[in-house]
């Protein structure tokens, strides 16, 4: 796992300095070479459990690094772009990743007002953690886009089931939307179809 991360850190630290030798942006490899440290931090007080969690994540950031270098390989004009996708993509998979795999250490927050309420939230919670995982699956940014808008809506859901009263989880909150919404723009941008989500 370790090797996996420390490999698509070193291809974005190459990667980020083709782009700033070429000018192009690197604000999206910056944003994924800070996430990749935070995994690596993570993994070297991880127990069994936790790593086991973690392979989204892992997955996340290898997914990035073949993109990355598949764009060197092509050195063609849609290279920057895709590298560019990739990392956002992979940003938003790690967040989201994060996110469902910690949700029950929010557990203590929930508030409801009768059973049939708690129910109901239960269940959303299930079809969030679907739509989650059938997102994780596809290892495409379409699945990335997926896997993180269903943890947002868990995170919303959660927000508003006591949730809010956790300005931890509100700034994990927004760093999902943020995350989201980059990827959703960045698609747009390249002509996919986001009409689903």
């Amino acid at each position: 796992m370790l090797g996996q991360i420390v490999g698509a850190r070193f291809a974005l630290e190459a990667a980020l300095t083709e782009l700033a030798r070429s000018g192009g942006n690197v604000a999206g490899v910056q944003n994924q070479a800070q996430a990749l440290a935070q995994l690596q931090r993570n993994i070297g007080s991880a127990s069994l459990a936790d790593l086991a969690a973690m392979r989204g994540e892992i997955a996340a950031a290898t997914q990035t690094h073949a993109v990355i270098e598949q764009g060197r390989a092509a050195k063609g004009p849609d290279a920057t772009d895709d590298a560019a996708l990739a990392s956002l993509s992979s940003r938003a998979q790690v967040q989201a990743t994060s996110f469902m795999r910690d949700l029950h250490q929010y557990d203590g927050l929930l508030q409801f007002d009768n059973a049939e309420q708690e129910r109901a939230y239960r269940q959303r919670g299930e079809d969030y953690r679907k739509r989650y995982e059938a997102g994780m699956a596809q290892g495409t940014p379409e699945g990335a886009l997926q896997a993180s808008g269903a943890a947002y809506a868990q995170a919303v859901d959660l927000a508003a089931h006591g949730g809010s009263a956790d300005p931890a989880l509100m700034r994990r909150v927004d760093e999902l939307a943020a995350s989201t919404a980059a990827l959703r723009a960045r698609m747009i941008r390249d002509g996919k179809d986001v009409s689903r989500f």
